[in-house]
């Protein structure tokens, strides 16, 4: 998962399955069925992936064992925000968190706070979700659990990114270049690259910005993670690089080829990646809507801003 082999990643998972059955143990075959589904469901084969969900749960109810819920509840609210199924979805981690303040340990706790925290964020509470990603993040150094302190990092520099507080995001952000070629995640380093490429061209530091749209563009075309935790760096990293496109383009200056490029093979790779994550398609349509004005097609604009309207 965090290597990005969706191949080898899918066979694991039904070996797993496989292996769950035989056991007859219901604990196991919870997880391993809940972690089918989010894979399917990250390439986009909603209906399967809801059956193993359904498959996951009812498992993990009947055998009354508090981490299998916890792990199954947390997966599940993961698939349910990314396809935006509001309905129940605030219960669901409130209940998961409640749990796992009884009963988890500490990597269960961050992994679900982490889901406590994106639901938050989408429902416009930044602040409370800005306060949870905190707590991934002391968390998480105090065990030096280095991925987990990045996740945190990076989810609280979005918070900030969202309401202007472009000083403070970087300084989260220089943090996660410190640790990020420590871990191999790939979906962690695109959102670093991503986040960071924003908060540099917003803070006027364009030679940074540039430093970073290259890193994110390699990533991307080399290792187009599905992970659902990428998205807040693509959808970053796609807004710096149409920022700079259009400075250059109102300056004339010749790197405008450069970023006219990128722009293009960017807008192919955040189409696949935005295909299951019915959440990110306002933002898409958005970013699509401003590419389409950078090139001087304000009818095209005007119809991905009604399209991006409708999904929101």
């Amino acid at each position: 998962h965090y290597t990005n082999s969706p191949i080898k990643m899918l066979a694991t998972s039904l070996f797993a399955v496989n292996k769950a059955q035989k056991t007859g143990k219901k604990t196991i075959k919870a997880i391993a069925y809940a972690q089918l589904s989010y894979i399917i469901a990250s390439i986009g084969q909603n209906l399967l992936s809801k059956l193993y969900l359904k498959r996951a749960t009812k498992l993990a109810e009947k055998s009354n064992d508090h981490r299998t819920i916890i792990s199954v509840s947390t997966t599940k609210t993961i698939i349910m925000l990314s396809k935006t199924q509001w309905v129940g979805l605030e219960a669901l981690i409130d209940d998961t968190i409640d749990l796992v303040n009884l009963f988890g340990d500490r990597q269960q706790k961050e992994n679900t706070m982490k889901a406590q925290g994106d639901v938050l964020y989408y429902i416009g509470q930044i602040p409370d979700a800005s306060d949870v990603y905190q707590q991934i993040i002391t968390s998480a150094k105090s065990r030096a659990n280095i991925q987990h302190e990045c996740w945190g990092l990076n989810s609280t520099a979005n918070s900030l990114i969202a309401i202007g507080s472009f000083h403070i995001a970087i300084s989260k952000l220089d943090r996660v270049g410190d640790l990020i070629q420590k871990i191999d995640d790939s979906a962690a380093q695109i959102s670093y690259h991503g986040l960071s490429a924003i908060c540099q061209f917003e803070l006027d530091e364009f030679a940074k910005c540039a430093e970073h749209i290259d890193r994110f563009i390699n990533l991307a075309k080399a290792n187009p993670t599905k992970s659902f935790s990428a998205l807040s760096g693509y959808l970053s990293g796609t807004e710096a690089v149409l920022n700079m496109l259009l400075k250059y383009k109102t300056e004339k200056n010749h790197n405008i080829h450069k970023y006219d490029r990128i722009a293009r093979q960017l807008f192919i790779l955040l189409f696949k990646y935005c295909k299951p994550f019915k959440i990110a398609y306002p933002s898409l349509c958005r970013l699509s809507s401003r590419w389409a004005l950078i090139n001087r097609k304000p009818k095209q604009a005007k119809q991905f801003l009604e399209k991006g309207l409708k999904y929101a």
